[in-house]
């Protein structure tokens, strides 16, 4: 009779249940990083960081950047070598008939034991050598062409163009970011005026209704209130539908994940805002415009194409 042993299972059960519960930890931390707090210059550096326009631009710049190096790489020295080796490791022979009145190609065969006239001989090739090789080495310089010196140009005018663009792109994220910010803070405050008349006009509804009870005021009073309150309902669940809207809109112009919350910390008290646009109409010059530049560099390409 032979006694077994029941091995201890606690280690693996442990193993076990710790495997088990790495997604859900997973899940718990990646909720504990899914809301975020931004002000205003925070939204604007994380859109300038991770708007596609941004990067799009950005990779743009970079191959215009390459492409004037790439044609002004045409107009400089151009220098080509080449090396050829060739080994024959066996040659080719000459064959003939032997003719001992007239030339041998193989030389004076007489001495041959048993050759005869019309026999066919065979003698090396020393008209090739066994092993030949080449080396050449050539050196191209453009002294003149017209169309690479407008290419040249055209290089260059694509990169200011590229440039430009991103400068552009940047703008407009910037304003569009700062608007869809600005909606939300001011939904931020309507929604709390609404709550605030509710609960005012509540208290008053709830007294109204008491003094109606006791004879003290009239019904029609009571629900004049109760409209008012209904009314006040209805607009406030109808910014929050808006508050909602503008939070998406926010995520969108600054390429921020859609399932993700994100929070805006900043309120229209603690916001400065310049009431004097007076400045903006002195000195003004439309030329200095980034969308007039921009066709100015699109007009000069044209010119060059």
């Amino acid at each position: 009779m032979h006694n077994y042993q029941i091995p201890n299972m606690k280690p693996f059960y442990r193993l076990l249940i710790l495997i088990m519960l790495l997604p859900l930890l997973g899940n718990a931390q990646d909720n504990t990083e899914i809301s975020s707090s931004f002000t205003l210059e925070q939204s604007i550096n994380y859109a300038l960081e991770n708007a596609i326009n941004i990067k799009n631009a950005l990779i743009d710049e970079q191959i215009s950047d390459a492409k004037v190096k790439e044609t002004r790489g045409i107009g400089l020295p151009q220098i080509n070598g080449s090396v050829t080796l060739q080994h024959n490791a066996k040659l080719q022979r000459f064959y003939t008939t032997y003719n001992p009145n007239g030339f041998s190609i193989g030389g004076d065969l007489s001495q041959v034991p048993g050759i005869q006239a019309g026999d066919v001989v065979a003698a090396q090739n020393f008209f090739q050598l066994p092993s030949n090789g080449t080396a050449a080495v050539s050196i191209n310089q453009i002294l003149f062409n017209n169309s690479y010196l407008i290419g040249l140009k055209a290089a260059n005018a694509y990169r200011g163009l590229a440039k430009k663009t991103t400068q552009q792109s940047r703008e407009q994220i910037i304003e569009n970011v700062t608007k869809a910010y600005f909606g939300v803070v001011i939904n931020t405050e309507r929604i709390k005026l609404f709550e605030s008349n509710i609960a005012r006009v509540d208290s008053l509804f709830k007294s109204t209704k008491a003094l109606n009870e006791n004879g003290f005021a009239e019904a029609i009073d009571v629900d004049r209130i109760e409209v008012t309150l209904n009314n006040l309902i209805i607009e406030r669940d109808k910014f929050i539908g808006i508050q909602d809207l503008s939070l998406q809109v926010l995520k969108f112009n600054m390429n921020y994940p859609m399932d993700k919350d994100i929070v805006i910390t900043g309120d229209l008290n603690s916001m400065k805002i310049d009431h004097d646009l007076n400045y903006l109409t002195q000195d003004w010059n439309y030329t200095n415009r980034i969308d007039y530049s921009i066709l100015e560099s699109n007009k000069a390409l044209q010119a060059l194409d």
